[in-house]
């Protein structure tokens, strides 16, 4: 999209470029405890192995995947009363 001459002033405005790789689970996991750090929590850790597996996985280590599965994942387990997912 940025090498369209349409975009020429909005690139000549990018300062910096990143070319991020799929998360793994265990950069997954890390991200997921950040995320929620960041959203004030403060307890043990919500999310098991498993399902930090089962989340890097059907999202493809994509993070804005990986925020839509956790957050779905979080309100099928408030929707059963429990923590744990």
């Amino acid at each position: 999209m940025l090498a369209l001459p349409k975009m020429r002033q909005f690139k000549n405005r990018v300062t910096h470029h990143f070319a991020m790789q799929p998360f793994n689970a265990k950069a997954a996991n890390n991200y997921l405890k950040l995320r929620m750090r960041a959203a004030g929590y403060r307890g043990p850790d919500i999310f098991s192995s498993e399902a930090v597996r089962l989340i890097t996985m059907a999202s493809g280590g994509l993070t804005q995947r990986i925020n839509i599965l956790a957050d779905k994942s979080m309100l099928a387990a408030s929707t059963v009363n429990t923590r744990d997912i």
